[in-house]
C-alpha cells in the first residue's frame, strides 16, 4: 500500500504551488536549496526533502502512480549520462515554479544528458540549460510511452548549445508537447527534436527557435537501428523559427519512409527562396494547413503548394 506522504487522510489528490495531480501512489519532494536536504531523508515531506532526482528514483515503486515533485529553485548539474536517470516505470516528475524559478538541470559537460529509460514516465515544467558548447544530447528518450510536457531548453552564455535537445530513437507512443525549445541564432545546434524508428510519435504545440543545421524537427534513417523511420506520426500546431539560411535545412524535415499527419504548423525560415518551397519536407506524411514564411512584412503561404484532389 502506498504510504508515508505528507497529506493526512488523502494520498489521492495533491496541490503543490500551481501544480495539481492525482495519485494513489507515494509522493516525494526534491529540493537542492533546502537547509536540511539529503538523499538520506525519506523525502515524503517538503520540509525534509531529497537532494537529487536520482535519490528520489531510488525510492519510487514502478507503476503505482508515484509522483516526484521538484521544488522551486531546485537545480542539478549534469556532466555524464548517469547524473539524472529516470529508470522506474510509471512515475511522474513534476517541476514546481514559474519562469526562472522552475527546477533546472544545467549541462556542465558535453556528455551530460537527462536519461528517460523507463516506460510510461512523465517529465513536466522543468528547465534544461546548456552551459557549455555542443552538449551532445539534452534528453535521451529510451523507452515507450514517455511524455515531455511544458519544459524549456535554453542556453546560458554565447556559444553554449545542445546539438540535439531531444532524441527519440526506436521508441513508440512518445509525446513531446507544449515545450519551449530555444537555441542561439548562430551555428551550433543540429536539431531540436530528432526521431528514428519511432511509431505513433506525437510532437504537438511546441515553440522552437534557433539556427538548426539539420532541421528543428528531423526524422531520419541515419541510424544503426533496424526499425523503420516511423508510422502513425502526428506533428501538429508547432510554431518554428528556423534561422539557418542554408538551402538544405527546413523547419520540419522528414525522411520519405515516415507516414502520418503533419497539420497546422507555422514555420518561419531565413532560406531566401519561394516560401512555398521551403520550410517543410513531409516525407510520406499527409499535410493539412501548414504555413511557411521566409521574409519580414510578408504573409505566410500554405505548403506544400499542390492541393489534394
Amino acid at each position: 500500500m502506498p504510504q508515508g506522504n505528507s497529506f493526512p487522510n488523502s494520498s489521492f489528490s495533491h496541490n503543490v504551488g500551481n501544480q495539481h495531480s492525482y495519485t494513489t501512489g507515494n509522493v516525494y519532494f526534491v529540493d537542492s536549496g533546502a537547509t536540511n536536504t539529503s538523499d538520506g531523508n525519506p523525502g515524503h515531506n517538503p520540509s525534509k526533502p531529497l537532494a537529487t532526482l536520482n535519490g528520489a528514483m531510488d525510492r519510487v515503486t514502478a507503476n503505482q502512480g508515484d509522483i516526484i515533485y521538484l521544488m522551486p529553485g531546485h537545480s542539478e548539474s549534469l556532466d555524464s549520462a548517469t547524473d539524472a536517470v529516470c529508470d522506474v516505470a510509471g512515475v511522474k516528475i513534476i517541476g514546481i515554479g514559474e519562469g526562472r524559478t522552475k527546477p533546472a538541470f544545467t549541462f556542465s559537460g558535453t556528455a551530460g544528458s537527462f536519461e528517460m529509460n523507463a516506460a510510461n514516465t512523465l517529465i513536466e515544467n522543468v528547465r534544461f540549460l546548456a552551459s557549455v558548447s555542443a552538449v551532445v544530447v539534452g534528453v535521451n528518450v529510451d523507452a515507450d510511452g514517455i511524455t515531455i510536457r511544458d519544459c524549456e531548453w535554453d542556453w546560458e552564455d554565447t556559444g553554449d548549445d545542445f546539438l540535439i535537445m531531444v532524441d527519440a530513437t526506436a521508441v513508440d507512443y512518445v509525446t513531446i508537447e507544449n515545450n519551449r525549445m530555444i537555441a542561439e541564432s548562430a551555428a551550433g545546434a543540429a536539431e531540436a527534436i530528432i526521431f528514428r524508428g519511432s511509431d505513433n510519435l506525437t510532437i504537438r504545440g511546441n515553440w522552437i527557435s534557433g539556427d538548426f543545421s539539420e532541421a528543428a524537427i528531423f526524422g531520419t534513417t541515419d541510424t544503426s537501428e533496424t526499425n523503420s523511420l516511423g508510422v502513425g506520426l502526428l506533428i501538429e500546431h508547432n510554431n518554428i523559427y528556423q534561422q539557418d539560411a542554408a538551402a538544405a535545412t527546413n523547419g520540419i524535415d522528414i525522411m520519405v519512409a515516415a507516414t502520418g499527419l503533419i497539420a497546422h504548423n507555422n514555420i518561419g525560415t531565413l532560406f531566401a527562396t519561394a516560401a512555398a518551397n521551403a520550410g517543410l519536407d513531409p516525407g510520406s506524411c499527409l499535410c493539412v494547413e501548414n504555413y511557411v514564411v521566409n521574409a519580414i512584412d510578408e504573409h505566410a503561404v500554405r505548403t506544400p503548394i499542390v492541393s489534394s484532389t
